[in-house]
């Protein structure tokens, strides 16, 4: 099993990494992108079917390395943005604790919401 994001998997990070948060909203639109790639692996997961009889067994997709890296992106970020009244009033609380319907141990709760 991966563990860690494979390669256009980390491409896509370090190019979430290098957004200038300082542009209004896009805290907001990274932040929300982060928690949709938390949920992958309990809602996008799936098996590939064997190109020929020589691959064997059938593989799976399942997403777990993108996910492991990308919840604490999204405490650190949310950590760093929780005064900013934009993310409370444009929805990306509400669209980052839905994290919490797929994983139930997720890091998102161990940040301070005060």
């Amino acid at each position: 099993m991966i563990s860690k994001p494979i390669e256009p998997q980390s491409v896509v990070l370090d190019t979430l990494s290098s957004v200038d948060l300082s542009v209004p909203g896009s805290p907001s639109l990274i932040m929300r992108d982060l928690s949709e790639y938390a949920t992958l692996p309990f809602i996008a997961a799936f098996d590939v079917k064997p190109y020929s009889e020589v691959q064997t067994p059938q593989k799976r997709v399942t997403y777990i390395g993108i996910s492991k890296k990308t919840m604490p992106m999204l405490v650190e970020l949310f950590e760093r943005f929780k005064s900013s009244p934009e993310i409370y009033v444009d929805g990306t609380l509400e669209t980052i604790l839905a994290v919490r319907r797929y994983k139930t141990s997720s890091f998102i709760f161990h940040a301070d919401l005060r």
